[in-house]
Order: C-alpha cells, then sequence, then structure tokens
C-alpha cells in the first residue's frame, strides 16, 4: 500500500509541477506531454540533489541547495521525504513578470521513521537530515 501512495504521490507532483511550467509558457496548449516530461526529468533531476545513506539508528539525508531557488521546504512521513525548492523566477516572454518556480523530489523510504524525531542541521551548502527509525530508543534522548 505504501508503494502505490508514493507512485500517486509522484504522479501527482509531477502534475502539479507540469502545470506550473505550461502556466510559464502563457498556458499555450499542444506541449502538455512535453510538460509532463520535463516536469518528470525536474523530478529526477541530478542525482546528488538528495541523497539518502542507511544507518544503524535511521536514514541520514544530504540534500543540496539549488541557483535560483532560495527556499527547501520538507515534509516528512513515515514512508518518505518530499523535498520542495523553490523562488521567484523572471518570466522571459512578459517583461517584469514574475512566477514562483519549484521543484520537487520524493524519497521513498524502504523502512518506517518517526518524523516527530528528524533532526535538521545545515551545513557545507547542503541541509542534512537525520530520519530515525520508530522505535528506535537508542536515539531517544533521556529525561
Amino acid at each position: 500500500m505504501t508503494a502505490l501512495w508514493n507512485q500517486d504521490e509522484r504522479d501527482r507532483i509531477i502534475a502539479i509541477k507540469a502545470y506550473e511550467l505550461f502556466c510559464s509558457r502563457g498556458c499555450e496548449h499542444g506541449s502538455d506531454l512535453d510538460d509532463w516530461l520535463s516536469a518528470e526529468r525536474e523530478l529526477s533531476s541530478a542525482t546528488d540533489d538528495v541523497l539518502v545513506t542507511r544507518s544503524d539508528a535511521g536514514f541520514d539525508t544530504s540534500i543540496a541547495e539549488r541557483a535560483h531557488q532560495e527556499r527547501i521546504f520538507l515534509s516528512i512521513a513515515p514512508s518518505s521525504l518530499l523535498v520542495l525548492w523553490t523562488g521567484a523566477r523572471t518570466n522571459s516572454s512578459k517583461q517584469n513578470t514574475n512566477f514562483q518556480s519549484s521543484t520537487l523530489s520524493l524519497a521513498s523510504l524502504p523502512e518506517p521513521v518517526d518524523p516527530a524525531r528528524a533532526e535538521v542541521t545545515y551545513r557545507d551548502g547542503r541541509v542534512w537530515v537525520h530520519l530515525p527509525y520508530i522505535g528506535n530508543a537508542s536515539e531517544q534522548e533521556s529525561p
């Protein structure tokens, strides 16, 4: 069931990005497949943008910054990590028109993690996220 939810979520994210591309081109019809494929490529872009490694205590994730996208938003679920890079860009087809540019990445996690105990830090131009496994008592702090 988790894999289906992740595929459905991935398709929904691609559809949102494809619609954003359609809007950024001035809502001109006829390029829906190109928009979808471009959105898919962006979702699966540079493999080193989101690196997930497994440890004894959970997953350690490294997320790269991107030029022209000044914010990184995270959505952490027990079975996945959604990363949204966003920022404003000027639309080249219209003078002085800004639109929101965003890129999404969805990382499916093979084991459930505890989102409430995620630790997020920033160093060396990357966002680092530690996602502890659910029920991993060795990571929990003593009272």
